[in-house]
């Protein structure tokens, strides 16, 4: 956080515009993720990684099915709180060993949804379960679309749209709503947890000792990246870091 308002500033509104209306790509994030999944050539969803063994010449890298696989470099870019089930060998440098055990305590909902009547541009509240509701677009049929923060993932059911007007309505007070949408990254077991934010207990040391290549694993993503943490950009980043590394690598 402290990073972020320095590099607006010192200006709470300038930071909020920045991570909240930055733009991303042409055609939104999805084409993003199309262009990388077509480029990317095998691609083998539901096969989770339970082990990595470096031995200086290549990584096996083993499934959670018993299967294995063999490269020269590996490229580690999960959400850091998912780290601890993959077993590494040798084992991770004690600083990164003490963070990846740890995790991070990035938790929380981020709320999509589509409503009616007067909607604030911005709003920050210390409600029980609402701190920020950021308006994204206003559409010509007068509907709004909107973003909503709170701390408790547990309390949202976005079906149940009556509770979200009621969540809603200390900051705008004639609400309808007429959809919403959510995913519980905290209870997911591919991310267990949502966008970064490190306990009190940990380092900078350990900050920068995940990020840093184990043998020929390589972490990326918005989790480790020295660089806008927890962003679309940091990790874009990240990415770009890693690939060289991972180049460098391979000779």
């Amino acid at each position: 956080m402290a990073e972020d308002l320095a590099g607006s500033g010192g200006s709470v509104t300038r930071w909020t515009v920045a991570a909240m209306l930055a733009p991303t790509v042409h055609g939104g994030v999805s084409a993003l993720t199309g262009a990388l999944h077509r480029e990317a050539g095998d691609v083998q969803l539901g096969t989770p990684v339970a082990g990595l063994t470096d031995d200086g010449s290549g990584v096996d890298v083993r499934t959670a099915a018993g299967g294995s696989r063999r490269s020269r470099a590996v490229v580690l870019a999960t959400p850091l709180n998912t780290w601890r089930d993959v077993a590494v060998s040798p084992p991770w440098p004690a600083e990164a060993a003490a963070l990846i055990a740890r995790g991070h305590r990035g938790r929380g909902y981020k709320l999509g949804v589509l409503a009616r009547g007067e909607m604030p541009d911005v709003a920050f509240g210390s409600l029980p379960n609402l701190l920020v509701v950021k308006t994204i677009r206003r559409w010509p049929d007068g509907t709004t679309s909107l973003v909503a923060f709170g701390p408790q993932p547990d309390g949202i059911d976005p079906d149940d749209l009556a509770a979200i007007a009621d969540l809603l309505r200390p900051v705008a007070e004639d609400i309808e709503v007429l959809a919403a949408a959510m995913h519980d990254w905290t209870a997911d077991p591919w991310s267990r947890g949502t966008w970064l934010a490190h306990d009190a207990a940990t380092s900078a040391a350990q900050v920068d000792a995940v990020a840093v290549p184990h043998g020929r694993i390589v972490p990326a993503g918005g989790d480790v990246t020295r660089v806008s943490a927890s962003y679309l950009e940091g990790a874009v980043h990240s990415g770009r870091e890693a690939a060289r590394t991972a180049l460098g690598l391979l000779g």
